[in-house]
């Protein structure tokens, strides 16, 4: 997440929304961490944030976030998670040394049930591969209620279902809705393309029964983010204020 006093905004990262992009591009904005300021994590979630934030400060700033189509985000968050040559996250060190270890690659179809090369190869998704990945989310990514980063819905609403953010941007207009938040905000920065995927349409790697799961298994992102449940539908419902 990047918080800009300066500019008044905190962009909060919702991940495989095009948010790698979107953090190079205002970072220079961003206030410099601070000795002895609690650390606010890339990935916290606006209700982790609120209370770590002077209640002033809060009720100010424009605070938005991007989301994806929960279809495309699955796909992306798929051969993300399970991809055979393991990009650094900098951002977390343990988890690196982890990654880097020999016993944890090794151990890895121990663990996950499944070999890592026959997941980053899927051409067509089943229904148990949809809660394969809907598992490995929610064990290795839920912290709290408040921070169960494996829904996209929790970078909008608190538990209590009370959005938290001004503007809610979507992956499918990223440069036409980062335009306005730059308006918004004051800036004049260009949006580069960083960390982006190389998949084929995500509407081919789904059956009718694998999306119906990915529906049943996300149902509350469908309905927080107003996407449809039809997979062939790509427009969504207008959610870009409170």
């Amino acid at each position: 997440m990047i918080i800009s006093r300066e500019k008044n905004f905190i962009f909060f990262c919702n991940g495989k929304t095009g948010t790698t992009s979107i953090e190079f591009a205002l970072k220079k904005c961003g206030d410099k961490p601070r000795e002895g300021k609690p650390l606010l994590k890339k990935h916290f979630t606006p209700s982790e944030a609120k209370h770590l934030i002077p209640i002033e400060q809060w009720e100010s700033a424009f605070k938005f976030v991007f989301v994806r189509n929960p279809y495309d985000w699955f796909v992306s968050q798929w051969f993300h998670n399970f991809r055979t040559k393991y990009r650094p996250d900098t951002n977390n060190p343990i988890l690196n040394t982890l990654l880097r270890a020999k016993k944890f690659r090794r151990g890895f179809k121990k663990k996950m049930g499944r070999r890592r090369h026959t997941l980053t190869s899927k051409t067509l998704f089943t229904a148990d591969d949809v809660r394969f990945l809907h598992d490995f989310l929610t064990t290795h990514f839920y912290r709290s209620p408040q921070n169960n980063t494996s829904f996209q819905g929790r970078y909008i609403v608190d538990p209590e279902n009370n959005q938290l953010v001004d503007f809610i941007g979507r992956y499918e207009s990223l440069q036409e809705d980062f335009d306005y938040i730059t308006n918004n905000i004051g800036v004049e920065v260009t949006l580069p393309l960083i960390n982006s995927s190389s998949h084929l349409d995500y509407r081919s790697y789904f059956t009718e029964e694998s999306a119906n799961e990915v529906y049943n298994l996300w149902k509350k992102d469908f309905e927080i983010l107003g996407y449809s449940k039809n997979l062939d539908d790509k427009q969504q419902t207008t959610a870009k204020t409170s």
